[in-house]
């Protein structure tokens, strides 16, 4: 059975630049049918920039065993992405143009006569 999961507090990370991201918002658990909780709670109180929170590190209700891969990202603060600094720097000074160095060749080469 699929178990939705809520987030809960602020991760300092997000606060401190950091993207929150989250690719897993269920997890698959086994238990008994009248123990199935509503939602599964992850703090995230803690988590800096850099800092994952996998299924295994996940708190489960007494009675629930999560069936996922336990080193399944559940929730991570990533870095935020800087912007190459090649795309900023013009590549060069003067355009290209085409046929240029030829004009300017057959100019030299009729003054030399």
């Amino acid at each position: 059975m699929q178990v939705k999961i809520e987030l809960r507090g602020v991760a300092p990370g997000s606060t401190a630049g950091g993207v929150l991201d989250q690719p897993k918002h269920e997890l698959n658990v086994e238990c008994l049918a009248i123990a199935v909780p509503d939602s599964i709670r992850v703090v995230i109180s803690d988590l800096q920039v850099g800092q994952a929170i996998h299924v295994k590190d996940v708190t489960l209700p007494e009675g629930v065993k999560a069936l996922d891969d336990p080193d399944l990202v559940v929730v991570q603060v990533l870095a935020p992405a800087a912007e190459p600094e090649a795309a900023l720097a013009p590549t060069s000074a003067e355009p290209e143009v085409i046929g240029r160095k030829a004009a300017e060749e057959e100019a030299a080469e009729k003054e030399k006569k």
